[in-house]
């Protein structure tokens, strides 16, 4: 088997289905001014209009300017440590995806140095029709005369495999977010996780097997200053495959060779496909995961020789099927685990002689 090339394929750029909001992290000195920016991604329906609010500790004020032609934005203090940010464009067009305005933050000149949280809250908005979308926050920090608290993306706790949100015991997830490098350590519930890739934008986690299902904050410490929590509920099993470019699935043919068009399986061979999120194996090796579960390639059900843990690697798992008789083309392959369904990325099959 080919470890090193399977090994590459495992850190990839996250692609979240759902509108986010952040503010990035600013440091600013007492007495003195310093910028940060909102970053606004549509990614689900266009927004033409939105508003929130900004809690901030009281030697802190902020006021705001729009970066994108088009757009008007208001904003006022509700009261101390609290401000409300009002962005709209004009003639109901949508708003762009990318850094939406920029933020001025002053400190008081007596302001001890410190990291203050920033919250984000009571987000509204609208599409160009007036209709209601759904945007999914994140708070922030602001560090008065020191660099700001480690920051995790809205929705930025996903399964490595399929980056579905949530965390299963015993699976990998990757956490992204800004500045996540420097001494890191995360905990989930004030459990430890263990660390097998750390950048200042992305970290991949294994999630302790002792975790039980429920409500979950996790919690990225770097260089010593915690970030805000991020909700990350504890699940069941929610496989996941691993997918590359083009959606194509993560797995070796019998030969070793990586599974693409140029390299497709045949019918009737053994392949190993890797994913996450299994949930719990049995005790004995080789550690079969512990379920009801059925694999299919295209519109055919397989064969499964062997699920369970792929021991080399902590957090990953390995599914080995049978190829079944199907045309020379692109598949899709999905696992049904306990009533949990698996993204469905792509096998290439090669054509029958």
């Amino acid at each position: 088997m080919r470890h090193s090339a399977v090994l590459a394929l495992f850190s990839f750029a996250a692609a979240f289905g759902q509108n986010t909001l952040f503010v990035s992290g600013v440091r600013v000195m007492p007495g003195e001014t310093a910028e940060a920016v909102v970053v606004l991604a549509p990614r689900d329906r266009p927004i033409s209009a939105l508003q929130f609010d900004l809690d901030h500790p009281a030697v802190l004020t902020v006021a705001g300017r729009p970066l994108a032609p088009g757009k008007d934005v208001a904003f006022r203090q509700l009261e101390q440590g609290r401000t409300r940010f009002v962005i709209w464009s004009e003639n109901r067009t949508a708003i762009e995806a990318g850094e939406l305005l920029t933020l001025e933050w002053s400190a008081a000149a007596d302001a001890p140095e410190e990291v203050h949280r920033i919250g984000v809250s009571h987000v509204i908005a609208s599409d160009p029709d007036g209709y209601g979308v759904a945007v999914l926050p994140a708070d922030s920090s602001a560090g008065v005369g020191r660099d700001p608290a480690p920051l995790i993306h809205p929705g930025g706790v996903v399964s490595a495999g399929g980056f579905r949100r949530g965390t299963v015991p015993g699976s990998l997830i990757s956490i992204f977010g800004e500045r996540l490098s420097g001494a890191t350590q995360v905990t989930i519930n004030g459990v430890a996780l263990s660390l097998s890739f750390v950048s200042p934008s992305q970290i991949n986690a294994v999630v302790p097997w002792e975790l039980t299902p429920g409500p979950g904050e996790l919690v990225v410490t770097a260089e010593g200053v915690a970030s805000p929590p991020a909700v990350s509920p504890v699940d069941g099993p929610q496989p996941g495959f691993f997918a590359g470019e083009g959606n194509h699935a993560l797995a070796l043919n019998a030969s070793g060779e990586l599974n693409s068009p140029a390299t497709p399986a045949r019918p009737g061979e053994t392949i190993t496909i890797f994913l996450t999120g299994g949930g719990p194996v049995r005790a004995e090796e080789p550690h079969a995961v512990d379920g009801e579960f059925a694999c299919t390639i295209g519109d055919e059900e397989t064969e499964v020789l062997f699920f369970g843990l792929a021991t080399e690697w902590p957090g990953i798992y390995r599914l080995q099927v049978v190829v079944p008789e199907l045309p020379g083309e692109l598949h899709a392959v999905s696992l049904t685990l306990n009533g949990a369904r698996s993204n469905e990325p792509l096998l290439a099959v090669s054509p029958q002689p």
